[in-house]
């Protein structure tokens, strides 16, 4: 178990019994949101918010409950704007992607395989500017960094 979970589960006062799966999606959005580590922090050996969530998602077998810890995710990314939101609500996010491609391919195109259904499913409107978008931001992730 990450150190991350650790921490979540003590301080939070979480009783063993009462971790299930569903509460890796509410961990993850949490995450998300509100754990925005400093350069000192990840310098220092911080485990990684994107190891954690990919962490929980290695160990989940509910399919329902990995599916809302994926959306709880990459929602940002649906409604992202660069000039108003904090890069840190879709870093875990392109970490994750960028991650999982060099070290578990598998759980890559998993999540590349949500990421694409939940920008159809959220950007009815905007459906091609939203699949756009999502190229655009793995191309540059996966490009940059190619497993050898």
């Amino acid at each position: 178990m990450p150190r991350m979970m650790k921490w979540i589960i003590r301080d939070f006062r979480i009783q063993a019994h009462l971790v299930t799966e569903f509460l890796f999606a509410d961990v993850a959005r949490f995450l998300v949101l509100a754990v925005h580590p400093t350069r000192e922090a990840i310098a220092g050996g911080a485990t990684s918010r994107w190891r954690t969530i990919r962490w929980m998602l290695e160990v989940m077998k509910n399919d329902l409950a990995r599916a809302i810890l994926k959306q709880n995710v990459f929602y940002d990314w649906m409604f992202y704007q660069s000039n108003k939101d904090s890069i840190m609500k879709i870093e875990p996010g392109i970490n994750l992607i960028k991650g999982t491609f060099i070290e578990n391919l598998n759980l890559c195109h998993e999540v590349l395989d949500f990421l694409f259904i939940m920008s159809k499913e959220y950007i009815l409107r905007f459906e091609y500017f939203g699949i756009i978008f999502t190229i655009d931001i793995i191309q540059r992730i996966l490009w940059k960094q190619k497993p050898q």
